[in-house]
This record gives structure tokens, C-alpha cells and sequence, in this order.
């Protein structure tokens, strides 16, 4: 997606009760039409969006009948396909905010802050953001964060 124009702000396996449950969310400074709607629909995945003040989010998501990774893989090409391809491919700028989303994944996983330093998003301000917004008390602390 990222080469036709689009932000992958996540993806991957998006509902812990349903183990094969996929998910994307993307956005692009377009909105989609019911077109577009309907031909993700046709293929067998749902997209669901959210209007902020300056963009829309998108997700799309779907329920594989089996854990194949190449009928998963196939699916979720039909349903890339779905989606317009925006001419330029996506150029990441660097945001603070899904900066402290990452740090607080991946401290949600068991990391603790000092494990972060070596990883891209894990800048300081994100870390310090995230360990004062979830009371740690040093950057050794280890616990999930919901």
C-alpha cells in the first residue's frame, strides 16, 4: 500500500480473541467512495473509516476461513487491489505521535525503556512521554500497560 501512496499506520493480527483476525489501518489525505466500499466488501473484508480535523483513517479488515498464510496473503491482495492506487509512492515523516504509540506496544509486550534506545521509533521524547503518561518509575520497569 505504501507503494501506491498510502500510510500503513498498522497491521497484522488485529483482535486477540480471534486469532486470525486481519487487520490494516491506513490513511492517505483522499477520501475513498462507495466504489470503493463495495469492491472491498466483494471481497469478503470490511472498511470502516474516522474523520479527524486534517485526515481519514482507514481500516480494513477481514476473517480468513482458514490460517494459510498464501489464502491470507490472496485476500488481502484482492483487497489491496480495491483500493486506488494514488501515483506517488508514501514518504514517511517522522511523528511523534505514532513515535509514542510504538513505545507504548511495545512496552505493553514486556520491553522495558532501555531495551527501546536501539530501535527506530523509540526516540527519548516518546519514551519520556510514555513512561510519565503510565507512572514508571525507571526505565528498567517491566509491566503491561493495560
Amino acid at each position: 500500500m505504501r507503494a501506491t501512496g498510502w500510510n500503513t499506520n498498522c497491521s497484522g493480527f488485529g483482535d486477540p480473541k480471534r486469532s486470525q483476525f486481519q487487520e490494516i489501518q491506513f490513511s492517505g489525505g483522499v477520501l475513498l467512495d462507495e466504489n470503493v466500499r463495495r469492491g472491498v466488501e466483494a471481497t469478503g473484508a470490511r472498511l470502516s473509516e474516522e474523520l479527524y480535523p486534517k485526515q481519514v483513517s482507514y481500516s480494513l479488515s477481514f476473517e480468513p476461513e482458514t490460517a494459510d498464510i498464501d489464502a491470507i496473503t490472496e485476500q488481502w491482495n484482492r483487497v489491496a487491489a480495491c483500493i486506488p492506487d494514488l501515483g506517488r509512492p508514501f514518504v514517511s515523516q517522522r511523528n511523534p505521535w505514532t513515535d509514542t504509540a510504538f513505545v507504548i506496544n511495545a512496552l505493553n509486550i514486556g520491553l522495558c525503556a532501555d531495551q527501546l534506545a536501539p530501535l527506530p521509533f523509540a526516540t527519548e521524547s516518546a519514551i519520556q512521554e510514555t513512561m510519565a503518561m503510565y507512572n514508571f518509575s525507571s526505565r528498567q520497569e517491566h509491566r503491561p500497560l493495560v
